[in-house]
């Protein structure tokens, strides 16, 4: 028999030396570099982005002190846990609670261990695991045109007269402020809705601010895309018209340049059939020609700069700073920026909706619309500077046949831009009255009288001005723009450029 010495000199009393000792075959594949940066992520992966803020609360010097005193804790005890697995023969956190605290600390564990996780902290984090199934019909690139499309679609037209009001730099200036408001804001609308479980712009505020709030974005909601589905109806019968009467052969009696009949015609055969669609990533396509002919308008702008530069005389102060309209010209920047009343809609259009995923697709549209937006701006505010018009196709003649072929495009564009609103204001209708849901006999009934209703008006007024004036103060940011703002919409031809007569620049009207 082995003496009592012996024995005891087998069992070890160091219980680190019995740690060490553990058998090789019952261990995994990971390193120590490995294990080490999965701890490392485990530790830093979301949290370090609160730790500033950590700082700020604690003070700097006791922050600091804090985290030292917190990383040794975290490393003291982790090691604590696996050597107290070891020494009672546990393999998990689970087994070893049991062990200590029998089958009541075993349960309280295992529910908290399972909940951590489980349940994220990080709100960011919790809006990228959104369930796929979800989600609607539109890809990436589908979504992100419809943005584009609701951003430039018709106030890109305006912002060369916005330089003119703001001062050329700080014009541009301001226009990076407001894509970058645009696009912070549109996220951070998204980024609440996912947070309260809202699906809805309507459902977001009703949640926020109470059923008051509810009922007041309700009725600007739709008020905000139905006013301007009326001025699209009144810029598409204004512009196509002008267009229509360079026809050879097409004089003043004919149907064609009769304003009524033009918005009659493009409403029957265009924008009630495609407003008749369901899904708006159908209108993917849509926005995409939209986008295609605004680039093409962006390319005749251009090529005018080139060819009418030299010939416009430059107005006085024209590349100061700053002027004292800035805060008009603001106005015009956000009025063709605001894409928020549609951004729930497409959102919920996307394959996959994901706070990630619609970062990205935010991110790329506002960014393609910023550089055709300055690209336009100052094309057409470097051609006539001080004598710029709020609608820069009325400072060209309209014997110009290339800005004729513009002036054509322009007037598509808004009709292809026609449909994204009115999907607005029918999930507003559809909300409000109906709880969300439209049959197919309703949905068709909602479409038609909204439809019917604007392009009534429409044929009633034909004043841009008082449209726009009303539209402008239902805007999110709301400014004071002038009745200047409007008079080329009103008036038939005022500063000219006369193609062939080179020096001889017609501007009486523009000095007024």
């Amino acid at each position: 028999m082995e003496p009592p010495a012996a024995a005891a000199a087998q069992v070890e009393t160091d219980d680190q030396t019995a740690l060490l000792n553990k058998p090789k075959n019952k261990g995994g594949n990971s390193n120590l570099a490995s294990a080490g940066f999965n701890i490392i992520n485990s530790i830093i992966g979301s949290g370090v982005i609160g730790l500033p803020y950590s700082m700020k609360e604690a003070g700097f010097p006791l922050g600091v002190l804090l985290l030292f005193v917190v990383a040794y804790i975290t490393d003291y005890s982790i090691i604590l846990l696996i050597k107290g697995g070891n020494l009672s023969s546990t393999k998990t956190y689970q087994e070893l609670v049991r062990k200590t605290y029998g089958f009541g600390g075993y349960l309280i564990l295992s529910t908290l261990q399972f909940l951590y996780p489980f349940i994220e902290t990080d709100d960011q984090t919790a809006l990228l695991n959104k369930p796929k199934n979800k989600g609607g019909n539109s890809n990436l690139a589908s979504a992100g045109f419809n943005i584009i499309n609701s951003i430039i679609g018709s106030g890109v037209i305006g912002l060369p007269y916005s330089m003119k009001e703001a001062g050329f730099p700080l014009g541009v200036l301001l226009l990076f402020v407001v894509a970058y408001i645009t696009d912070y804001s549109i996220i951070l609308l998204i980024k609440g809705g996912n947070l309260s479980s809202t699906k809805t712009y309507q459902e977001l505020v009703r949640k926020t601010y109470g059923f008051g709030g509810y009922l007041i974005l309700s009725t600007l909601q739709f008020l905000y895309p139905f006013i301007a589905m009326i001025s699209y109806n009144i810029i598409t019968g204004d512009t196509l018209t002008k267009v229509f009467q360079r026809i050879p052969g097409v004089g003043l009696d004919n149907v064609l340049i009769d304003r009524h009949f033009i918005i009659l015609l493009t409403t029957i055969i265009f924008t009630l059939p495609v407003s008749l669609y369901r899904d708006i990533a159908k209108l993917g396509k849509v926005s995409l020609l939209s986008l295609i002919l605004t680039i093409v308008i962006l390319i005749i702008v251009i090529v005018r700069t080139v060819t009418f530069s030299p010939q416009v005389p430059k107005s006085e102060n024209a590349w100061i700073f700053a002027k004292s309209n800035a805060v008009q010209a603001i106005g015009v920047m956000s009025f063709a920026f605001v894409c928020h009343h549609n951004s729930f809609l497409i959102y919920g259009s996307l394959e996959e909706p994901t706070l990630k995923n619609w970062s990205q697709v935010t991110h790329m549209s506002v960014a393609l619309a910023l550089i055709i937006s300055v690209a336009f701006a100052a094309s057409g505010y470097m051609t006539f500077t001080g004598y710029t018009e709020g609608d820069i196709f009325e400072n060209y003649c309209r014997d110009d046949n290339l800005a004729t072929f513009g002036r054509f495009c322009y007037g598509v564009t808004v009709i292809l831009t026609f449909p994204l609103e009115c999907f607005v204001t029918r999930e507003v209708i559809a909300n409000v009255f109906f709880h969300g849901n439209l049959s197919t006999v309703l949905h068709v009934f909602v479409t038609v009288v909204i439809i019917a209703v604007a392009t009534g008006i429409s044929l009633v007024y034909d004043c841009l001005g008082i449209v726009l004036e009303l539209n402008f103060m239902l805007q999110t940011v709301k400014m004071n723009l002038t009745w200047d703002q409007y008079k080329p919409h009103l008036r038939l031809n005022t500063g000219t450029i006369q193609e062939g007569s080179a020096g001889k620049v017609d501007l009486e009207a523009d000095e007024e």
